[in-house]
């Protein structure tokens, strides 16, 4: 039983340093807008950027559909 046990946290010490656990949200909040119908939406997102762009995308109230729209880390934009 103990043996299993340091297997485990040597797993999550292994996902933790390799940045496996560590990169699937952002530490700051990414900037998005969109136009939806016409209607412009700014915001902010704590997930991944590709996260929040697909979910910029899918979040238009209905019955208006999406027009266009990016998100930002500061650095980087929806690819």
């Amino acid at each position: 039983m103990k043996g299993l046990r340091l297997a485990f946290v040597s797993v999550i010490l292994l996902a933790l340093t390799t940045g496996v656990v560590g990169n699937a949200h952002a530490t700051a909040p990414i900037r998005c807008w969109k136009s939806c119908s016409g209607h412009p939406y700014t915001g902010q997102c704590w997930a991944s950027l590709e996260e929040c762009c697909n979910i910029n995308q899918i979040t238009c109230p209905d019955p208006w559909e999406f027009d266009s729209g990016d998100c930002t880390d500061g650095v980087n934009n929806c690819p």
